[in-house]
């Protein structure tokens, strides 16, 4: 849930690992020399420490993710049949350990690992956007009104709909925090790119600054 903080655990390494609530990591006291081993159940967003010769290696049950330093956000399915890998920085190799299967991953591509028949789909996204709950925060960088109406649909579930006269060539960087409601999030984002908006339900229609509101 976006009102719950998460865990932050650092590692004798350097690396910090952010859990969300109900996720658990193992991991050493010190890690052994020809490799850096953690396990995770649930979710964890991961900054590991650059080491080209002590690989970094989370073992999430049917999946494992091998990195030398990155950050990446990876999710395992409760029941193991699924686990998803989304790239920030860096690069990473996700193994599927049963058909000893290999992916190498570059930033801003997701990957979903049907661990039951062992398919796997790639997509090419803002991963920023599937870590955002590690910290809370939604990142914008040169992004414009079209640009951040797609962020919050993809968050938040919803449809929105930008006016043909609101300023499309302007563009914001920043980061906005990641409230738990969406009028809370566009109240922000008014705030800060000169717009108005009306939601109704899962609809939400942007239009250009209205002066009444100044």
């Amino acid at each position: 849930a976006t009102g719950s903080h998460p865990r932050v655990v650092r590692l004798a390494d350097g690396t910090s690992v952010w859990l969300k609530a109900g996720s658990t990591l193992r991991y050493p006291a010190t890690f052994k020399r020809e490799e850096r081993r953690v396990e995770l159940k649930g979710e964890g967003y991961f900054e590991v420490s650059k080491n080209r010769h002590r690989p970094f290696v989370v073992a999430g049950g049917p999946v494992e993710v091998k990195v030398l330093g990155t950050k990446f956000d990876f999710a395992i399915g409760a029941d193991k049949r699924t686990a998803d890998v989304s790239l920030i920085e860096g690069s990473v190799e996700v193994r599927d350990v049963k058909r000893q299967a290999m992916l190498l991953l570059k930033p801003n591509q997701r990957v979903t690992v049907n661990t039951v028949t062992g398919q796997q789909k790639v997509e090419n996204m803002d991963t920023r956007l599937v870590a955002a709950w590690h910290d809370h925060l939604i990142p914008f960088s040169n992004a414009n009104i079209i640009d951040i109406a797609h962020t919050v649909e993809a968050l938040y579930g919803v449809q929105v709909h930008v006016s043909a006269d609101v300023d499309k060539t302007r563009t914001y960087s920043g980061a906005v925090y990641l409230a738990s409601d969406i009028d809370s999030v566009l109240s922000l984002i008014r705030s800060t790119v000169p717009i108005s908006y009306q939601r109704k339900g899962n609809t939400v229609w942007i239009n250009k600054e209205s002066s009444q509101l100044n």
